[in-house]
């Protein structure tokens, strides 16, 4: 419908609803994160993820009613810390093993890709009713994360972190890290005997980086 008014002109429009509402939707949730599954008439299905342990709820609501489904959560697993040393370093003006931090340090006017690398053990019960975020912590100034040679994600800001929750598995798990800096270390090279026009940015991985593992849950 097409309504057009003159200059000045104003309408009221009084709406009737009388037609209830018949898709199950979700109402609140005390849940870390999730994702809904089955959203239809006839029935409501979603996975959730957790990471503290307790006594938690959900409330669907259709037609003038609500539901609320309960949950427990006994235990959870540690958080991995992947450490700051052993990393592996590939980039034009280096390659061999590093400790994570600021870059600027020994290559103060790089302005390059980095790719750290790290290989990891993963127990299966990392696997098991799990969903897993890498957290890469600190970082500069924008990242793209592959597991396993896979491709994962790219992100442009923080936080940064990756649901990897698909890419893991049991046993060794190859982590890598590409990480880009600007163009102000290499111009500020160019200027430093002139008035700072550009100076040096902090860049590279810093962390520190960890899995963190939430119980997966299936609400229905």
């Amino acid at each position: 419908m097409r309504l057009r008014l003159a200059p000045g002109e104003t309408r009221l429009f009084v709406i009737d609803k009388k037609h209830s509402l018949k898709i199950f939707q979700l109402y609140d949730s005390s849940l870390d994160g999730y994702k809904i599954i089955q959203q239809d008439e006839q029935k409501f299905k979603m996975d959730g993820w957790q990471r503290k342990e307790g006594s938690f709820s959900i409330i669907i609501q259709k037609a003038g009613g609500q539901k609320q489904l309960d949950y427990k959560i006994k235990e959870k697993l540690p958080m991995l810390s992947i450490g700051n040393s052993g990393w592996y370093l590939d980039s034009d003006h280096f390659k061999g093993q590093v400790s994570l931090g600021d870059q600027s340090y020994p290559f103060p006017y790089q302005s390059a890709v980095l790719t750290y690398h790290k290989l990891i053990v993963l127990k299966k019960d990392y696997l098991n009713k799990q969903k897993l975020f890498l957290d890469l912590g600190q970082l500069h100034d924008w990242c793209t994360l592959s597991i396993n040679n896979e491709y994962v994600g790219r992100r442009i800001f923080a936080p940064w972190i990756f649901d990897v929750s698909k890419f893991m598995k049991a046993g060794e798990n190859k982590i890598s890290i590409q990480i880009a800096n600007r163009l102000s270390n290499m111009l500020a090279e160019n200027n430093k005997f002139k008035p700072a026009n550009y100076f040096v940015q902090s860049y590279g991985l810093l962390g520190p980086v960890r899995i963190i593992p939430y119980n997966l849950v299936t609400l229905e």
